[in-house]
């Protein structure tokens, strides 16, 4: 659930990491062979901005600063039941990342760079999931 108010601005992105982390679940993981069932959950997808302070008087005139970071998390939990639901096996991934932005970015700019954040985030959780997927449920893997 977003809450969709500062300081979360996940819902500001062109894609947000919620609907990314989804959309990975839905193009990599296929229910396939007999008993059981899987599980994928979104636990985090989230992003926040904070504020940088400023820098002041005649300096800052001539200075372009950082103005905003944004900290971002997405972590996806895939889980393996049994036709008795105990759980037979799990795995998991988390990414952060953070980023800055000038004062004087515009707003094509900071979406630009939201996208990018998210698409790395992806690879990135891309990358850790098959991993932990195939040491954790390669008996459940085609």
């Amino acid at each position: 659930r977003r809450p969709l108010e500062p300081p979360n601005v996940e819902h500001l992105f062109p894609v947000s990491p919620s609907d990314a982390a989804r959309q990975w679940i839905h193009d990599r993981l296929r229910a396939a062979g007999g008993a059981g069932r899987a599980e994928a959950i979104v636990r985090t997808a989230s992003v926040t901005e904070t504020a940088l302070e400023r820098t002041g008087g005649l300096r800052g005139a001539f200075t372009t600063d950082q103005t905003e970071r944004y900290d971002a998390e997405i972590t996806i939990e895939i889980r393996i039941f049994d036709d008795a639901g105990t759980q037979r096996a799990r795995a998991a991934a988390t990414t952060r990342r953070s980023q800055t932005v000038s004062e004087d970015i515009t707003l094509k700019d900071r979406e630009r760079a939201w996208y990018r954040m998210t698409e790395t985030m992806m690879r990135a959780l891309d990358k850790a999931l098959e991993g932990q997927m195939k040491k954790s449920l390669s008996a459940f893997l085609e």
